[in-house]
């Protein structure tokens, strides 16, 4: 069964990989000040983050300097914390991202805190 569903979410993965990239290519303007945001390159960004802070908050653990941190929750929100800086900078929407970070921690606890239990920091 574990086999299974490491194939499930490796393709479910992969899947998701190809339509976030699968997107219609947004041409560049020759002045640099008129560069477009990270809206205009990906559509999904929010989405994006999510799926990212899932990952970076499993491996809190093995992240010199997050790893510090004793609780697992406030390594979570250390690190989300910081991915979403990146995210403003590029020009995503702050409410967008906090709810996204309320689902993805929230779908951690629910779904794959079962299967997948974090590890203890080093």
């Amino acid at each position: 069964m574990k086999a299974f569903f490491s194939k499930f979410l490796f393709l479910t993965l992969l899947l998701t990989c190809a339509v976030a990239f699968a997107q219609e290519p947004f041409p560049l303007p020759d002045d640099p000040k008129q560069f477009p945001t990270l809206v205009n390159f990906l559509s999904w960004y929010e989405y994006l983050y999510g799926a990212v802070v899932l990952i970076v908050g499993y491996l809190t653990a093995y992240i010199p300097g997050i790893n510090k941190i004793p609780s697992v929750a406030w390594r979570v929100f250390a690190a989300a914390l910081c991915i979403a800086g990146i995210f403003l900078a590029l020009g995503a929407s702050g409410i967008g991202l906090a709810f996204n970070f309320l689902l993805s921690t929230n779908l951690y606890n629910l779904i794959f805190q079962n299967i997948f239990k974090t590890p203890k920091a080093a």
